[in-house]
């Protein structure tokens, strides 16, 4: 399994903004940073996830996204993958601070615009 790159990153920053979920994703990390909602990090990953899976849905890129995680997961996904496969793979492939690193990133560039 390849390593998290700064190539993955852009690619999904890409893949974010083709499902426009940049105002969505600003709202929830807005409204926990501000304390209006008292989620844990898991309830908002999770709401996370599923906003990114409702707008990927109304906009007929699930192509994107399992280009986008076959890329990033070095095996090939489709809509035959098992998710809990999928989500077992994500998981083992870069550790919590990576993680944590990551979406930091994605945070502060998503304040900045």
């Amino acid at each position: 399994m390849s390593s998290f790159t700064m190539g993955n990153m852009f690619e999904g920053m890409r893949l974010l903004s083709a499902l426009n979920l940049k105002d969505d994703i600003q709202g929830l990390i807005l409204a926990q940073s501000k304390g209006e909602t008292k989620m844990t990090q898991e309830e908002f990953g999770f709401s996370l996830l599923l906003e990114i899976f409702e707008s990927a849905s109304k906009k007929n890129a699930e192509a994107q996204i399992y280009s986008f995680l076959s890329k990033l997961l070095n095996t090939e996904i489709n809509e035959e993958s098992n998710p809990a496969e999928v989500i077992e793979l994500l998981t083992t492939f870069a550790d919590v601070e990576e993680w944590k690193s990551f979406f930091m990133s994605v945070w502060r560039l998503i304040m900045r615009s």
